[in-house]
């Protein structure tokens, strides 16, 4: 068999999906640059807390990361539902919320076993800064601070242009960049050279993120519960819900998200891919991981672009699976009044479809993904 070939990448954004393709890309004994316009350690505007379920930290387990998550995050024990209401009495407003309404769950020690991972619960700064620390320690360079300006789409030499003026080329560009924090270039190139508009059509629904701290949290009945029992709060509402978790550290954040997925993410005349966010709105590891694995067999330049390819198939319907089941999710945070109903479980263990789904996402291994592809099509 012919020698692995080793070639360059070039990283726009330092999302979740972006170190962890440069950490899996140089595992792969690739050379790897990242550009983020902001440093991990003094954060983004988008901080808050994540969540981040067993089929992720089971990747990151493997790749030495285990006892650094620990040391910044809470492990989930479960999930409680419980009543958010106001109701009107006269001119006074009384808070009808917390009653537990529905079912109480706690994780099944079997099923995350089986998953090889944990859900844990830690601030997205944290988690970035963890994962900043291991790619410089596999080699990557970071250049933080930098903000690329436009990207050049090319048959063998991709590049990218920084505001400073300076141009970066690389074997291929992958674009981690988002569509939501100003900036982002590689969704719009993606778009314009495969025909795709932006078709942004108003939801019935706002989202917001934010971090309540510790002083504001003394306030409340419920936040003994939250901080003890490493359960996650859902609340539902007539036409509101909520949820809630702990997290070690806290700051004020807001969000506002969109669900605007790419149905082609790959450039096929200019060697650039669009993972993550930019092409989904899920911060998903796995789009990392399937590239690693992927670009582990490369041999020979001509197998790039059709590597790349594989990358995007591999991912669609994984994407379109997790995307179905988060819809799911949100929507059921909202319940009719008067509905009440409260029973006790293991996650994990009876007929219900929405656990055997959560088994399906948290059981998935991007790894097995790629090597199944590479079995099928990659030898031929």
């Amino acid at each position: 068999m012919s020698q692995r070939l080793s070639i360059e990448f070039v990283i726009i954004g330092g999302s979740l999906t972006g170190f962890c393709s440069a950490i899996s890309l140089a595992r792969a004994g690739h050379k790897v640059t990242l550009f983020d316009i902001t440093d991990p350690e003094k954060g983004t505007p988008r901080d808050g807390g994540c969540r981040v379920p067993p089929n992720a930290t089971k990747i990151l387990y493997r790749w030495g990361l285990e006892e650094r998550l620990r040391a910044c995050s809470l492990k989930s024990t479960g999930n409680v539902y419980a009543r958010y209401a106001y109701a009107v009495h006269g001119s006074t407003l009384t808070n009808d919320s917390g009653s537990v309404v529905g079912v109480v769950h706690d994780w099944e020690e079997k099923i995350l076993e089986e998953t090889g991972g944990d859900f844990l619960l830690l601030h997205y700064r944290d988690l970035r800064r963890i994962l900043a620390y291991a790619a410089k320690e596999q080699g990557v360079t970071l250049r933080f601070g930098e903000a690329v300006k436009s990207l050049h789409p090319h048959l063998e030499r991709p590049a990218v242009t920084l505001q400073s003026g300076e141009r970066a080329e690389a074997d291929v560009v992958l674009g981690a960049d988002g569509q939501i924090q100003p900036g982002f270039v590689t969704r719009m190139v993606i778009m314009e050279a495969t025909g795709q508009e932006e078709e942004k059509t108003p939801s019935v629904m706002q989202i917001f993120h934010i971090i309540v701290p510790e002083d504001a949290m003394d306030k409340l009945d419920i936040s003994k519960g939250i901080r003890n029992s490493g359960k996650v709060f859902t609340w539902f509402g007539h036409s509101y819900g909520a949820f809630g978790y702990p997290i070690v550290s806290f700051q004020h954040s807001r969000l506002l998200s969109s669900f605007e997925v790419l149905t082609r993410e790959f450039h096929q005349g200019g060697r650039v891919l669009c993972l993550g966010e930019g092409a989904h709105p899920l911060p998903v590891i796995g789009d990392a991981v399937v590239l690693g694995r992927v670009f582990s067999h490369l041999h020979r330049r001509e197998q790039i672009s059709s590597f790349l390819q594989a990358v995007q198939t591999i991912r669609q319907a994984r994407v379109a699976e997790v995307l179905e089941a988060a819809k799911g999710n949100i929507f059921a945070l909202f319940i009719p009044r008067g509905s009440r109903r409260r029973t006790t479980g293991s996650c994990g263990s009876g007929p219900s479809a929405g656990l055997r789904t959560l088994e399906s996402i948290f059981g998935y291994d991007p790894e097995d993904a790629a090597d199944d592809w590479w079995l099928e099509w990659g030898v031929m």
